[in-house]
């Protein structure tokens, strides 16, 4: 029976085995290659862990510096507003006297202009009053003109209406007097018949 089963199933133990051996050596090679990636990772966090210690130190420094800084800076700010608050204030009080010159320039202005225009103002109510009454005299000539104007035309044409009506009146006298006429030769030539 032994050698039965060596016949029938050595085979196959053999063949398993050797992949068993093969799957030993590869999970050899790889256990060896993560202790190389270890050994690399535990090199790379001490150099890491270096790095750190190194910046910390610096940054440690760079701290008090910038806190020196800091309070360099905010005595300078501080002295900065104090400026700052002393030209707004020199700033609002020359503005607040260049205000009141400029009003007292421009009520002086106003009070020149407005006398000026008062002035101006009087001459042209002079000057309206004197064309209006020029005017007025204008038109009157040019009235009495126009009226004389008018009186000669209707003068004109009642001449001409009596020349037209005694002329009118003469052609139908000259008419009756031919139509007379002409009667009277109609009946002398009925009594001669």
């Amino acid at each position: 029976m032994g050698q039965l089963r060596d016949i029938i199933l050595g085979p196959q133990v053999r063949l398993n085995e050797a992949r068993f051996e093969e799957m030993l050596d590869i999970l050899e090679e790889q256990k060896l290659g993560n202790e190389r990636r270890l050994d690399f990772v535990e090199q790379h966090l001490a150099d890491s862990t270096q790095h750190v210690t190194r910046i910390t130190s610096v940054l440690e420094g760079q701290d008090e510096e910038l806190s020196f800084l800091k309070q360099k800076f905010d005595g300078q700010m501080q002295t900065l507003r104090d400026e700052q608050r002393q030209l707004v204030q020199e700033l609002r009080d020359d503005f607040g006297k260049s205000i009141d010159e400029i009003r007292e320039s421009l009520n002086k202005r106003m009070q020149g202009t407005e006398i000026d225009l008062r002035s101006e103002m009087l001459e042209l109510s002079g000057t309206f009053v004197r064309v209006v009454e020029q005017n007025e005299e204008r038109w009157d000539k040019e009235r009495t003109h126009s009226l004389a104007t008018l009186e000669q035309r209707i003068a004109q044409w009642r001449a001409e209406l009596d020349d037209t009506r005694r002329s009118d009146m003469e052609n139908l006298a000259a008419s009756m007097m031919d139509v007379g006429r002409r009667l009277m030769i109609l009946q002398t030539g009925e009594t001669h018949q």
